[in-house]
């Protein structure tokens, strides 16, 4: 789920539009892989300020095990790193030395951490149980350089951490099922971490959100108002038939007496659009027929509110046809190119190559431009399901030996 999306950019400079454009590009690789997961956070363009001291984080990723710091760095030549781990960048036809982004987002994961140990209130933490410190949280760093970048790479020592921009959301899958496995950096103090629930990870998204300081006063989260309490519904009784009580009518020299009759008389009433029951208008009195040159006699009646006025049923549009299916691109290893290949579930569901043993995502994208496609399981059975036009397909099907051997790995 995108909490988050990045500010807009804090300068006019080309600097300042090069690495928003840098942090754009991997918020959209973010989006097309974790948009419509629940179980995973993020935050592009996250600012916290605590006692004078500011920390500007790129891109956070949050899940129920740890959180993952991604430092975009927009790179359009070449990026070295020597074996003392020195950075430098060819710029204007010559190189020039840089800061370490490495050590720049080791310096933001250490105050994200210490921030939240320190102002998570204690109304918030007793409310979600949150019992663990927050500065034994385990969280991972990585560096995201530009597509269009060149990654000059020591022999030794490796950096892990150093990727293109499209190879970090695979290599965040790998991270998130690494900390739900309780390897890691912590050891066996991460080992007996059980995670987050459901509900304490909404918490500390939500905190960090409404915590966001940007540079740009519009760029402030917007506080929602809290809703009105309901006002109970006024409740109209059906109308009941007035009945009029006509006495007998005395008899005359010149015919025969009248008997009594009783003769129903409805109406409705139209409700106010306060809500507040009025009293209807009197109801017509029919009289029956007397014998000519006697005048009728009109007697007083009593009338109780009528039943409210209905409009007819709106029209139900029809209901429009079922989209075609979108087409499935081919499954083949991203290492090799070999079709070899079966589908295994980790903490996600993957493509296990059996040429070269090696992992690669699963191939979703149709040839539509806006598809954005997520798999769901139904028993032994993978679907594809296409967003934006709805429909399924048979993906892959899961034997039950593959199913449990990946329940275990993830």
């Amino acid at each position: 789920m995108i909490l988050k999306e990045p500010d807009r950019p804090t300068g006019n400079d080309r600097f300042s539009r090069a690495g928003h454009k840098a942090e754009e590009q991997m918020a959209f690789y973010l989006r097309r892989v974790f948009g419509d997961r629940r179980d995973v956070v993020v935050l592009n363009g996250l600012r916290l300020v605590r006692g004078g001291d500011a920390a500007q984080i790129d891109h956070l990723v949050l899940s129920r095990f740890g959180v993952i710091i991604v430092e975009s760095k927009s790179v359009s030549t070449r990026i070295q790193v020597n074996e003392h781990k020195e950075w430098s960048r060819f710029h204007d036809g010559d190189w020039h030395g840089m800061q370490s982004p490495i050590i720049q987002a080791r310096l933001q994961a250490d105050f994200l951490l210490k921030y939240l140990e320190a102002e998570v209130p204690a109304e918030l933490r007793t409310r979600q149980g949150f019992r663990r410190p927050f500065t034994t949280l385990r969280c991972d760093i990585l560096v995201a350089v530009s597509d269009q970048g060149i990654i000059g790479r020591p022999a030794n020592p490796p950096l892990p951490e150093l990727l293109k921009a499209d190879q970090v959301t695979e290599r965040i899958l790998d991270l998130l099922t690494d900390q739900a496995g309780g390897g890691g950096l912590l050891g066996s103090l991460a080992s007996r971490f059980k995670g987050w629930s459901q509900e304490q990870l909404s918490a500390v998204a939500g905190f960090l959100r409404e915590r966001h300081s940007p540079l740009h006063p519009s760029d402030a989260p917007v506080r929602q108002p809290a809703p009105k309490p309901a006002q109970p519904a006024t409740i109209m009784r059906p109308a009941q038939p007035a009945t009029i009580m006509r006495p007998a009518q005395p008899a005359a020299a010149t015919g025969p007496a009248l008997p009594a009759v009783r003769m129903p008389v409805t109406f409705t009433v139209t409700p106010p659009l306060d809500g507040k029951a009025v009293p209807g208008p009197a109801a017509a009195v029919v009289h029956p027929a007397v014998p000519a040159g006697r005048p009728p006699v009109r007697r007083p009646f009593s009338s109780v509110a009528g039943t409210p006025t209905t409009q007819p049923p709106a029209a139900v549009p029809p209901t429009p046809p079922a989209p075609a299916a979108c087409a499935l691109p081919e499954k083949r290893c991203r290492h090799c190119g070999s079709s070899d290949v079966e589908v295994q579930r980790g903490y996600s569901f993957h493509l296990h190559c059996r040429a070269c043993d090696g992992k690669s995502r699963l191939p979703l994208a149709c040839d539509k431009p806006d598809c954005a496609r997520i798999v769901r399981q139904e028993g032994n059975q993978l679907l594809a399901v296409c967003k934006p036009c709805g429909s399924s397909v048979p993906y892959a099907e899961l034997t039950p030996a593959r199913t449990q051997r990946g329940a275990r790995a993830g």
